[in-house]
């Protein structure tokens, strides 16, 4: 009888030590789950800062494509007149 108390205090010491253990892996997953989620919320903000940026570079290039064209028409109307003035006396 004795030794089956001896038995059922180790089984419950091994059982409390299991719970303990699951509770400080439970207590360790928790605060990884919380980093891992202030990390994601960094990379959600870069990603938006990024995204912003892109869009404004964009827009730049576009306005600096426009910008060419004109030059370019502006360039072509100069050579164009600079040949007419050339047969004018």
């Amino acid at each position: 009888m004795a030794e089956d108390r001896k038995l059922a205090v180790r089984w419950c010491q091994a059982e409390q030590d299991n719970l303990a253990d699951a509770e400080e892996k439970v207590t360790q997953l928790v605060n990884q789950k919380a980093d891992y989620e202030e990390q994601l919320r960094e990379l959600e903000e870069r990603l938006a800062e990024a995204e912003a940026t892109n869009e404004e570079m964009n827009a730049n290039n576009k306005q600096l494509d426009e910008k060419l064209e004109n030059m370019k028409k502006v360039c072509l109307l100069d050579k164009c007149l600079i040949q007419l003035f050339q047969y004018l006396p």
